[in-house]
Formats: C-alpha cells, sequence, structure tokens
C-alpha cells in the first residue's frame, strides 16, 4: 500500500515536470514569434523608408544657382513622412492605426485599435492569435488621437515584450532617461511628455476619452496622491495620453504623458 502512494506521488510529479517544461517551451516559441513578427513589420518600414529615398528626386525648373543636371530634392517634413508610413503600414495591416516609439526604451511597436477591447489582448496586429497581444487603443476613443485623453493597453510580458518596461516608471529618475513618448498616425508625429505614473485598480477613471469636472477632479486627485514621479504637472489636461499594462494582484500601472505643442 505505502509503495503503491510512493508510486503515485513519483507520478504526480514526474507529470507536474512534464507540464513545467512543456509550459516553458511553449513561452520560449511564444517569444520568438513575437520577435519574428516584429523583426517583419519593421523590415517592411526599412523597405519603405528605402524605396522612398530612392524616389526623393524631382525635376523642377532651374534655379539661377543650379546646373541643369543637377535634381532637387523634394523636402518633407517630418508629419508628411510619419503620415505617410502609418498609410502604407495601414494599407498591409489594416488594423493598425499609429506607432508608439518611447526612446530610451525597447518600446517601438504598432499600435491597433478593434472592435471591443477584448480581441487584441491575444492577437497580433495582423488579427492572428498570439497570446502576447499587441498594443491597442481603448474602443471608445478616436483613432485620430483627437480626444482629450487617448488611452493605450498592452500586456506586462515578464521577459520585456510589448509595455513591460513601462514598470522601469517605477525606479527612481527614470523618467529622466526616458521622458517623451512619441505617437506616430495618420496626421504625423505626437510627442508627449510623462507627467505621471502609478498603481491603480482597473475600474478607476483614468481610460475616460474627454472628461466633465467631476471625473476630472477625482483623477487629478488621484494623481496628486499617488504619482510615483517627482514631475510638475501639467498646468492644463487638455490633450493627454493614458499608456496602461498589468501590475501585481489584479492591479494595473498607469502612465500619463501631456502633448507638447509644435
Amino acid at each position: 500500500m505505502k509503495k503503491n502512494v510512493i508510486r503515485i506521488i513519483q507520478l504526480i510529479l514526474i507529470a507536474i515536470i512534464i507540464f513545467s517544461v512543456y509550459k516553458i517551451l511553449n513561452y520560449k516559441q511564444t517569444e520568438k514569434e513575437f520577435d519574428i513578427k516584429d523583426s517583419i513589420i519593421k523590415e517592411d518600414i526599412k523597405i519603405w523608408e528605402e524605396e522612398k529615398t530612392n524616389n526623393t528626386t524631382k525635376i523642377e525648373p532651374i534655379k539661377e544657382t543650379q546646373s541643369e543636371d543637377e535634381p532637387v530634392v523634394e523636402e518633407k517634413s517630418v508629419d508628411e513622412i510619419e503620415s505617410e508610413k502609418i498609410a502604407y503600414l495601414k494599407e498591409k495591416y489594416p488594423a493598425i492605426i499609429a506607432w508608439i516609439k518611447i526612446p530610451g526604451t525597447s518600446i517601438d511597436l504598432p499600435v491597433v485599435q478593434g472592435k471591443d477591447n477584448v480581441f487584441y489582448l491575444n492577437h497580433d496586429y495582423k488579427g492572428d492569435y498570439d497570446v502576447f497581444g499587441t498594443v491597442f487603443m481603448e474602443v471608445a476613443n478616436e483613432s485620430d488621437f483627437s480626444d482629450q485623453n487617448s488611452t493605450l493597453y498592452g500586456h506586462n510580458v515578464r521577459s520585456g515584450k510589448v509595455f513591460h518596461e513601462l514598470h522601469k516608471y517605477r525606479e527612481d529618475d527614470f523618467v529622466k532617461t526616458a521622458p517623451i513618448i512619441e505617437i506616430s498616425n495618420l496626421n504625423g508625429l505626437y510627442r508627449y511628455r510623462i507627467f505621471a505614473a502609478y498603481i491603480s485598480d482597473p475600474i478607476d477613471n483614468y481610460r475616460i476619452a474627454n472628461y466633465d469636472d467631476k471625473e476630472f477632479e477625482k483623477l487629478y486627485n488621484r494623481i496628486l496622491k499617488n504619482n510615483i514621479l517627482d514631475v510638475e504637472l501639467p498646468e492644463n489636461f487638455d490633450k493627454f495620453l493614458t499608456l496602461q499594462t498589468c501590475a501585481d494582484r489584479n492591479k494595473r500601472l498607469i502612465i500619463h504623458a501631456i502633448y507638447i505643442e509644435d
């Protein structure tokens, strides 16, 4: 009888080990696939940039100081270039509405928007299943980032993927290393300065697209009370960006950044 109990325990332990190994290998494979898809879309951008570079010259009426054989370079603004880049990506991947980059971190990813706030929790920018999901915009937001508050969601993947590096803003002075969030969309390049990071409940009102006075007062007081960053708050909140990712114990890490006027 005792031998049978020991045998059963051994079998259970073996099953646990096999399952654990499977989970680890599966996670590693998912990471590999995420990296491949990330490299594919960035290669698409590289190809587009190379094609654009090869087509940036045109013949214009000859100026007095210009020789007949000298081509005239067509200058374009950063806004025009970023707008065209997103239009190019959107043609290949229709769900894409923008691109987010935080210089000083590895966050450099496409942004999509779905018909709800669930689908892209476990699907990539092509719509294929991916447990890591992709960065996506709150369904209640306008896709052109014209709301008072535009909210983006991304998983906290422990290996460093998606929005994991947002947790660095819980460290002293990291905001000085990476204070700016860049959003490229069909309207050009938007820049936001980070001013708040705090832990919140998922039901709190940090994701409202356009605040009334009462709800905004709640948000402002929460930021004052919980802000991790030693950063001066903006004088107004006419246009800001919110990033959300998971924290421990069913909490959320929230990052707020104010739009920087050109």
